[in-house]
C-alpha cells in the first residue's frame, strides 16, 4: 500500500514539474499568497468556498495578513445525499509570511482512512525556494510516522530564475536518497524560458542520461507562441517529436488560442488533438471558454466542453483575497461558473459553480507597522512615483509578475518616478525593502 501511496505523489510531482515548464522559473512561486496580501490594513473580498451543485464543492481559510492556510474538498454523495470530504491541504508560515510547509490530506476509498504528505520548503537569502523534502504518513491517526519519500534541490542564476531541479528517492533498505531525476533550465536574454532538458539517473553506469526535452519560442512581446516536445531514442541516438503546442493572442497579449499536436512517426507529420480558445471582455475577464477534440476519421474539431464566466464589476482583482486557482481568470471578483457539455449537436449545462465571498479586514505583513510607502498613481499609465518614510538615501523595489517571475530590480530614490510604459494591461506585485524594512503590494497597469 506504501508504494501505492507514493507513486500517487510522485504522479502529482511529475505533473507539476512539467507544468512549471509553462510557467516563469523563479524561486518564489509558492508564495503567490505572501504577494498577493497588501502591505496596509485593508478590507478585502475573501473567497470562501466555490460550490458546484450536486458535484463537488472547496472551502477556504485565510490568517490576518490574508494568506491561504486551509484548503477543504468536498465530492457529493449521492447515496447519502450529503457532501463527502476528500481532501483538505494546509499552509503554514513564517513570521515574514513565506510558505514553509504544507500538508495534504487525502482520503483512501479503498481502506478508508486518511493519508497525509507533508511538504517542508527551505530557502536561500533571497528567498528562493532551494529545497523541498517531503514526507508522508499512511495512517497518521494510527501510526504518526512520517517517512521520507522524495527530495527536490533547486539552483538559480544570479538573475533569480531556476536553473535546475533535481529530484531524488528515499531508499529506505539503505536510508540514503537515491537521484531519480534531474531537469535544467535554459533562458534567453529578456529572461523567457527557452528550453528544459529532463534526464534520468543510470544507476549503473552513475550518471545522468537525457530523456526529454520542451524548446519554446516567443514573438517579439515575449509572449510564448510555440512549444516542442521531444524524447530521446536511444536506440537510434536521435531526437524524436512527440508533441508540439502553438499560442495565440490578442493585442493585449491575452491568450485567445492553444492548439496540442502529437506526432506520427508513421506520417511524419503532427496531427492536431486538442484546442482551447479563451475570449475576453473588455476589462481582460475570461468570459468564455471553449474545448475541442480533433476526429481523425472527420478531419475536424468536435466540440468538448465549454465554460462561461460572469464577474462583478464593482470588485477590482486588488480588492480580492483568492486562492491561486482562480488569479488567472481576470481583473475582476469572478462569481458564476457555468460547465457546458455538447450532447446532441448542442451545448447542454451540465453545471453551475457559485462563488461566495464575505469581507475581511487584512492587516500589515510589512516588519513595522507605522511606515507608510506609497506607490502611485495606482492604476497606472506609464509612470509610478515611489515616496517612502525615515532617512533613507534609496531603497530597492522589485516588480514581479503573477506567476512570480521578476521584471525588475532597480534601488530608487524618495519621490523618484519608475517608467513601467513598456508593461501590459495587467496585474503586478511589488516588494520595497531597506535592511530592515519589508513592504509588498499591488500594482494595476491600464
Amino acid at each position: 500500500m506504501k508504494n501505492k501511496i507514493f507513486y500517487f505523489t510522485l504522479l502529482i510531482l511529475i505533473s507539476v514539474s512539467l507544468f512549471a515548464q509553462d510557467q516563469k522559473q523563479t524561486g518564489n512561486d509558492l508564495n503567490y499568497f505572501r504577494l498577493m496580501s497588501n502591505s496596509n490594513n485593508a478590507i478585502k473580498q475573501k473567497l470562501d468556498s466555490a460550490i458546484f451543485e450536486n458535484s463537488h464543492k472547496s472551502n477556504y481559510t485565510y490568517d490576518t495578513i490574508g494568506n491561504l492556510t486551509q484548503e477543504l474538498y468536498y465530492n457529493w454523495n449521492v447515496n447519502e445525499n450529503d457532501w463527502i470530504p476528500t481532501g483538505i491541504n494546509e499552509y503554514f508560515y513564517n513570521s515574514d509570511g513565506y510558505l514553509i510547509q504544507d500538508i495534504n490530506h487525502w482520503w483512501d476509498y479503498i481502506i478508508t482512512i486518511w493519508h497525509q504528505t507533508k511538504t517542508e520548503y527551505f530557502f536561500d537569502n533571497n528567498w528562493n525556494i532551494i529545497q523541498k523534502i517531503i514526507t508522508e504518513c499512511g495512517d497518521c491517526e494510527n501510526n504518526p510516522v512520517w517517512e521520507n519519500q522524495m527530495k527536490l534541490d533547486f539552483t538559480y542564476n544570479e538573475e533569480g530564475y531556476k536553473t535546475s531541479q533535481t529530484e531524488q528517492l528515499w531508499d529506505e533498505e539503505n536510508s540514503i536518497w537515491v537521484n531519480s531525476w534531474k531537469y535544467e533550465y535554459n533562458f534567453n536574454e529578456e529572461g523567457s524560458l527557452i528550453q528544459v532538458n529532463l534526464f534520468q539517473w543510470d544507476s549503473t553506469n552513475i550518471e545522468w542520461v537525457i530523456s526529454w526535452k520542451n524548446d519554446l519560442e516567443y514573438d517579439e512581446a515575449g509572449n510564448k507562441i510555440q512549444e516542442i516536445f521531444c524524447i530521446w531514442d536511444v536506440e537510434n541516438n536521435e531526437w524524436t517529436n512527440s508533441g508540439k503546442h502553438i499560442y495565440s493572442y490578442n493585442e493585449n497579449s491575452k491568450l485567445t488560442l492553444k492548439i496540442e499536436f502529437y506526432w506520427d512517426s508513421n506520417s511524419y507529420l503532427w496531427i492536431n488533438n486538442k484546442k482551447y480558445e479563451c475570449v475576453y471582455d473588455t476589462n481582460g475577464n475570461i468570459i468564455e471558454e471553449t474545448n475541442y477534440n480533433w476526429n481523425t476519421v472527420n478531419n475536424q474539431w468536435l466540440n468538448a466542453s465549454k465554460f462561461e464566466n460572469l464577474f462583478n464589476l464593482n470588485f477590482s482583482f486588488a480588492e480580492l483575497i483568492i486562492p491561486k486557482t482562480y488569479s488567472r481568470y481576470g481583473n475582476n471578483m469572478l462569481t458564476e461558473i457555468i460547465e457546458y457539455d455538447w450532447y446532441n449537436n448542442q451545448w447542454t449545462i451540465d453545471n453551475i459553480g457559485i462563488l461566495y465571498y464575505s469581507e475581511q479586514i487584512v492587516s500589515s505583513i510589512n516588519s513595522t507597522e507605522n511606515e507608510i510607502y506609497k506607490l502611485y498613481p495606482n492604476p497606472f499609465s506609464n509612470y509610478v512615483t515611489l515616496s517612502y518614510p525615515g532617512n533613507y538615501s534609496s531603497v530597492t523595489f522589485e516588480l514581479f509578475d503573477l506567476f512570480g517571475k521578476k521584471l525588475l530590480i532597480k534601488e530608487i530614490q524618495n519621490n523618484t518616478q519608475i517608467y513601467l510604459g513598456d508593461l501590459i494591461s495587467g496585474i503586478y506585485l511589488y516588494k520595497i525593502f531597506t535592511e530592515s524594512q519589508k513592504h509588498y503590494g499591488k500594482l494595476i497597469k491600464e
